[in-house]
């Protein structure tokens, strides 16, 4: 019923029109509407008033308006006719839609979203970017994956795309992002880094994504005061970025945030921090920190913070993570011991020998076992000794290899055997 009333008035505006052109010397005038192809194969004209990610908004004509599933729709053509002989012509799907700045998403509801530059370019390249993008609005995601290719292959539309990168919806804004990375133009830079000032979360992390891989250093100017936002996953974003543009200057103000409650922040911190230390020969000043965050840490930040001491490898740092072989916590002392694996801290025998004569946790006696094998102390056989009756098969496995790295000697898990081998070395 809704195609027939539609076509009624459609013939009806027509032969209206067609008499004010006899009037007016043949003037031609115009009709367009939206047609809306559904997937059970009808159709449905209007004009498309509104557009989320759930439901098209239809104004019919004479008809009132209707909204229509987003799931229920094929695709959307614009249709232009000039008189009622003629047959419609088809644009492009949306082609004079022009997307409009949304506010999904954004940190402050309130917030206005700033102007962003446009390059000049010619008319022809805005049409098309916005028949595309207006199109990518109510695509299906191996549609979107079409018209991101087909992003990417428009010569020279880089930073007109790149201004526009804001203004499609959230569902959008990655697809435009990744379209940009494939397009790797330099000349979208100054484009993108204005999406930096965007009141959408997404939209800045995209930007920021796009500059790091972009590999521009001169744009770590405008990544490091989003270190300060107070959205976490900005925050980290803008860490990766940072470190990825390989910017010393901004080690100092990476590592505060090593401590940070927000995990997201916190590992992020950590890797780059390490990065950054290793590169510029910045290893104690990474050490440091480590140790000074490693006094009065948050119980969320520990087990990283202690991994994180591991990875740096520096020694130095045994003292500072030693003291958390005795935390009530296992998963702390396995992540203590993992640490000293890693720095293969020789010094930590007498604190790794206290904590292993007392543990009974299995993660932690494997992590303890490891870190016996990295150390190579006769010392740290006596405990291990005893866990070769460990009712895990694992544990005792791990001090079976242990015992036989440390000693050179292949043995077998003999407990009996491996105890005479310990007190006749005691005894020397």
């Amino acid at each position: 019923m809704i195609r027939i009333t539609t076509a009624a008035v459609l013939m009806v505006l027509g032969l209206s029109a067609l008499g004010f052109a006899q009037e007016s010397s043949y003037t031609w005038v115009e009709t367009r509407f939206h047609r809306v192809h559904l997937r059970n194969g009808n159709f449905i004209d209007g004009n498309v008033t509104g557009l989320t990610d759930r439901e098209v908004s239809l104004k019919l004509q004479q008809t009132g308006d209707m909204n229509i599933r987003r799931d229920s729709i094929d695709r959307i053509e614009l249709i232009k006719m000039r008189s009622l002989l003629e047959k419609p012509k088809l644009d492009p799907p949306l082609k004079k839609v022009v997307a409009k700045p949304t506010a999904v998403g954004a940190r402050n509801p309130g917030a206005v979203e700033p102007i962003i530059p446009v390059p000049e370019v010619e008319a022809a390249l805005k049409s098309n970017v916005s028949a595309v993008l207006g199109r990518m609005r109510i695509a299906t995601p191996d549609q979107k994956e079409e018209l991101l290719v087909n992003l990417s292959r428009m010569p020279n539309a880089a930073p007109y795309l790149a201004s526009q990168l804001g203004t499609v919806n959230d569902e959008c804004v990655e697809y435009v992002s990744r379209a940009l990375g494939m397009m790797k133009d330099p000349e979208s830079l100054p484009y993108i880094a204005a999406q930096l000032d965007s009141t959408r979360e997404i939209v800045i992390i995209q930007a920021l994504k796009l500059i790091a891989e972009l590999d521009d250093p001169n744009w770590v100017r405008c990544a490091r005061p989003l270190l300060s936002h107070s959205q976490a996953a900005v925050r980290s974003t803008a860490i990766y970025t940072l470190s990825r543009l390989n910017d010393r200057d901004s080690l100092p103000a990476i590592l505060d945030f090593l401590g940070e409650s927000e995990r997201s922040v916190r590992s992020g911190a950590i890797v780059a921090a390490i990065q950054l230390g290793r590169k510029f020969n910045e290893v104690e000043l990474v050490s440091k920190a480590f140790r000074l965050t490693l006094r009065n840490p948050g119980k969320e930040a520990l087990v990283d913070l202690l991994s994180g001491a591991g990875r740096l490898m520096d020694p130095a740092l045994w003292d500072a993570v030693a003291p958390y072989l005795r935390e009530s916590d296992a998963d702390v002392r396995a992540a203590a011991a993992d640490a000293l694996t890693a720095m293969v801290a020789k010094e930590a025998v007498e604190p790794l020998l206290s904590a292993m004569r007392e543990e009974t946790n299995k993660k932690a006696r494997i992590s303890m076992a490891r870190c016996a094998m990295a150390i190579k102390n006769f010392k740290l056989m006596e405990p291990m000794v005893g866990w070769l009756r460990d009712e895990d098969e694992e544990v005792a496995r791990f001090a079976h290899k242990s015992l036989e790295a440390i000693s050179g000697k292949r043995m077998a898990p003999d407990q009996a055997a491996w105890a005479a081998f310990v007190e006749a070395y005691r005894d020397r």
